[in-house]
Parts: structure tokens; C-alpha cells; sequence
């Protein structure tokens, strides 16, 4: 037998963010560790004279690099904005 949960599911905590943020999260490392494994292995071609290879390297890495300022364009659109004090003035009253 199966456990039901008393809410249907719904997590509140989550509920309050987008879960996209989730999951950028926990995908950004692995993104950023395979933008730096590219970078390594486009110098080692280089060396290596691996001219074919160098090229298809840095299309992965172009790649890389786009998905990386895409998540982070997302992450900082529901960032806090700080907006200042409001003043008031005297004809408001």
C-alpha cells in the first residue's frame, strides 16, 4: 500500500519559488565543472595539433558558456531590487 500524502504533494516551501531556481542550482556546478573539462581539453588539442577536434571543442564550449549566462539571466530576474525610502511630500495630505 502506497502512502498518500495529507497535502496532495504540494511542497509550500517550493511553492514560493519558481523551481526552475532548484534546479539551476543544482545544475550550475556540473555546468561550470564541464565549461573548465572543455577549456582543458581544447588546450591539450592544441598542443596535440588536433586542429579538427580543437574546433568541435570550442562549439561544445560556446555551448557551455551560453547555457551558463542563460541560467544565471534567470536566477537574477527574481533577485531583490532595492527601490529606497519613499518620501512624502506635503501635497499627498
Amino acid at each position: 500500500m502506497s502512502h498518500v500524502p495529507t497535502n496532495y504533494g504540494v511542497n509550500f516551501r517550493v511553492a514560493t519559488r519558481p523551481m526552475a531556481f532548484y534546479v539551476w542550482a543544482a545544475q550550475r556546478d556540473r555546468l561550470v565543472e564541464i565549461r573548465d573539462n572543455l577549456i582543458a581539453r581544447i588546450a591539450e588539442a592544441e598542443r596535440e595539433g588536433w586542429l579538427g577536434e580543437v574546433e568541435g571543442l570550442r562549439v561544445s564550449l560556446a555551448g557551455a558558456k551560453d547555457k551558463l549566462a542563460q541560467g544565471d539571466r534567470r536566477s537574477h530576474k527574481g533577485a531583490d531590487v532595492d527601490l529606497g525610502m519613499p518620501t512624502i511630500r506635503n501635497e499627498d495630505f
